[in-house]
């Protein structure tokens, strides 16, 4: 590692020592381009913590003995760090981090899971506040009986959170994907398009080419000639590939059908 460079400073929240321990020996001795600034074990000792180092990025469990992760990043509302949740499997709780657009890890530590989340960090660096994606992240988490309707489009400067029904398509571009929106507007994200393929539900969303998830209910008109085209409702008009038409054509007429 190049000593010259600047290294991102990290602080761990985590209740439980067998997991704690390992997030300490992973990060210090097989991630890159990150240092441990300070470790705490529950809402008031990080809290102390956090404010004595300020730390860029908190890798922070979500359920804590003395509170929860919320509890703490309630103390700082700007929230001048970037947060990683760390966490046992609940698909619920995965579906409404994936939504907020926020790093998560999964409890037991994988290794390559935690050096891919810091590889991203420090490529993208720490410096963007979660403190948007936390708020919409607090909202939905827990309402796992309820259905998911926005989403948070996280930008270079800002983010945005959109309602699933203003969504017409996303489209894969070099540096993640672009959403077009029902008011003309556009977003570009940094995470793949095969990323919002696994979260978009599959009765409303499409990927109709390697490039393209759109909108079934955006959809106008379609040809299905030789270069099968959808129409959608922006006035776009987006190439369908020859094996996915069978199966675009299928889940449209279901769509129209309900």
């Amino acid at each position: 590692m190049n000593s010259n460079k600047t290294l991102i400073r990290a602080a761990i929240i985590e209740d439980e020592p067998n997991n704690r321990e390992l997030l300490i020996e992973l990060l210090a001795n097989h991630c890159e381009g990150i240092e441990l600034a300070g470790v705490a074990d529950g809402v008031a000792s990080g809290i102390d913590m956090i404010k004595e180092i300020l730390p860029d990025v908190l890798f922070l469990d979500i359920e804590l003995e003395d509170g929860n992760g919320f509890d703490l990043i309630d103390a700082f509302p700007a929230c001048p760090f970037r947060v990683v949740f760390v966490t046992g499997y609940d698909m619920y709780a995965i579906k409404a981090i994936k939504y907020s657009a926020l790093d998560y890890l999964l409890k037991p530590i994988d290794l390559a899971e935690l050096r891919e989340a810091v590889k991203k960090i420090v490529a993208t660096g720490a410096s963007a506040s979660s403190a948007q994606s936390v708020r919409f992240f607090r909202n939905t988490h827990g309402k796992q009986h309820e259905l998911l309707d926005r989403l948070v489009l996280p930008g270079i400067k800002s983010h945005r959170v959109v309602s699933l029904d203003d969504i017409v398509s996303v489209s894969a571009e070099a540096d993640g994907s672009r959403f077009r929106l029902d008011d003309g507007l556009s977003c570009l994200t940094s995470y793949p398009l095969s990323y919002y393929e696994s979260i978009l539900p599959e009765h409303s969303f499409f990927r109709i080419h390697r490039s393209h998830i759109v909108h079934l209910a955006k959809v106008v008109r379609f040809d299905a000639g030789r270069v099968g085209l959808a129409h959608l409702s922006n006035g776009h008009s987006l190439e369908i590939a020859a094996r996915r038409k069978k199966s675009f054509l299928s889940a449209l007429k279901q769509r129209r059908s309900k």
